[in-house]
């Protein structure tokens, strides 16, 4: 099982659902997760869990060198995204490179976490509007999408932009919308209820505010429910 999350903007909920779902399978449902941090832009999740600088998961393209694997807590794993925020960042790198790296990293991802003993499911964020045809090659390996929006943005897009939702969620195995408003309950079939960020940015932290709210909480397990059912 290979979850992606992605958006069309930032600042949406994005990373914050991933750790969400993460946290939720493995700490209240015994089901282990390996967290990918592929967020070139921003490599949010890495800080979030403050994990150590270290060989991430472009790493292996860049210089050759393992990815680190960071234990979070127990049955939760991350491979860090430090070194493809680096190369986006200061070396320019195409975005056409970093979508091949990391469709090359689905593909060997089973023999990646068998032989180091690690959860078979991955939970990859990552950077606001990847490509469609990216979206849809991956698609093709099996790999489910989870796309987040938020009912704000939604409701102020333009006709051009309002298109290219329309493209995203058609391709997107699920749809969830950020809201504040009780009256935009019913924008997706799947909903999170903003709440206040916790004063310790610790993606433990985070995730449990995500989960805390019942709502909240129904919505993340449907999410799992319909991309990585109990066995």
């Amino acid at each position: 099982m290979i979850v992606l999350v992605t958006s069309l903007d930032g600042g949406v909920g994005k990373t914050t659902l991933a750790a969400a779902m993460a946290y939720h399978a493995a700490a209240n449902r015994g089901q282990p997760v390996l967290l990918i941090d592929a967020d070139w832009e921003k490599a949010e999740l890495s800080q979030l869990a403050r994990a150590e600088y270290g060989p991430g998961w472009l790493s292996p393209f860049l210089t050759g060198e393992e990815p680190a694997v960071y234990k979070m807590r127990d049955g939760l794993y991350l491979v860090p995204g430090y070194d493809a925020a680096e190369a986006y960042q200061l070396y320019d790198f195409q975005i056409s490179e970093l979508e091949k790296a990391l469709e090359a990293w689905v593909e060997g991802l089973p023999a990646f976490t068998a032989a180091r003993g690690l959860p078979p499911a991955a939970i990859i964020d990552t950077t606001p509007t990847l490509r469609l045809s990216f979206l849809a090659r991956l698609k093709e390996r099996g790999v489910k999408t989870i796309f987040v929006a938020d009912a704000r943005a939604i409701g102020r897009v333009s006709d051009i932009k309002a298109e290219q939702y329309a493209a995203y969620f058609k391709l997107a195995d699920a749809v969830v919308v950020n809201y504040t408003s009780f009256f935009a309950r019913d924008a997706a079939p799947y909903t999170i209820r903003r709440v206040p960020t916790p004063k310790d940015l610790h993606w433990e932290a985070v995730a449990k505010a995500i989960i805390r709210n019942r709502h909240n909480r129904k919505t993340v397990e449907a999410l799992l429910h319909k991309v990585y059912p109990p066995h």
